[in-house]
């Protein structure tokens, strides 16, 4: 399954390309293999506000958390039918 990428625009103002990985999980004795879209940004302590400059992680878009979703869903439905593993 292959998920289109869109452009980000990061704290920075620069235009970066979405990142997608692979996601393993196991739910219910069900091994669930999904793709995830994310795109990393500069770490912010929720605490202070402070943005650390020295670490970048994954963060999600509301549209990024949507398609993962799906993704998932997708996944678990097949899995559930097919009798996966």
């Amino acid at each position: 399954m292959i998920m289109k990428t869109n452009k980000i625009l990061t704290r920075e103002n620069e235009s970066i390309n979405e990142i997608t990985g692979s996601v393993v999980k196991f739910y219910k004795g069900i091994k669930l293999e999904y793709p995830e879209v994310y795109y990393l940004d500069y770490e912010v302590d929720e605490d202070t506000g402070i943005i650390n400059r020295e670490k970048k992680v994954k963060y999600y878009t509301k549209s990024q958390i949507k398609r993962n979703n799906e993704s998932i869903k997708e996944c678990f439905l097949y899995c559930k039918r097919s009798r996966c593993t």
